[in-house]
């Protein structure tokens, strides 16, 4: 009876580690899918930013329940927008950002500073579009990489974004 129980027990963990090994194995490969979209970004372009989405929602796709694919769409989508504020795909990308953010609030395994980052970034990009909604969303872009950085004093983008903000919007040259 022992042995069966033990048996049992090792057929077990045997099965949790096959799991384990495979949701590692399918993590790599959703990282390495990230990467490979992302490396298009090495000589930007607005085509290669097009082209880097149009790949990272493939791979959102095929992994519903990751967060880092949906992250890394709202964030290169708000990146585009700040880099091609006219360019004829930047309100779409601007409002699929929206709705990526909205997805990732509902969830519990984002990082809430990674959240705030990308909500300060989606308010520059509404001023960067429309200079003239700058006294409406100034306080909402700041509010939120303060609360980034509270919430994570070493988030790199969000002080790296902060920065930009600051050093660009008007009367603060």
């Amino acid at each position: 009876m022992t042995s069966q129980i033990s048996n049992r027990v090792f057929a077990l963990m045997f099965s949790a580690l096959l799991s384990v090994q495979s949701f590692m194995a399918q993590t790599s490969s959703m990282e390495a899918l990230v990467g490979q979209s992302l490396s298009q970004l090495q000589n930007p372009t607005a085509e290669s930013y097009v082209n880097c989405v149009a790949q990272l929602q493939r791979v959102e796709a095929m992994y519903p329940d990751s967060v880092l694919p949906t992250y890394q769409l709202a964030l290169q989508s708000l990146v585009f927008v700040v880099q091609y504020p006219a360019d004829e795909q930047a309100e779409r990308m601007l409002h699929e950002a929206e709705q990526r953010i909205a997805r990732l609030k509902e969830r519990q395994d984002v990082d809430p500073s990674d959240l705030h980052t990308l909500q300060g970034f989606y308010y520059t990009d509404l001023i960067v579009r429309n200079p003239a909604l700058g006294a409406t969303f100034y306080r909402d872009a700041l509010e939120h990489f303060d609360k980034a950085l509270r919430l994570n004093p070493d988030n790199l983008l969000a002080k790296q974004l902060q920065a930009q903000f600051m050093a660009n919007m008007p009367g603060n040259n």
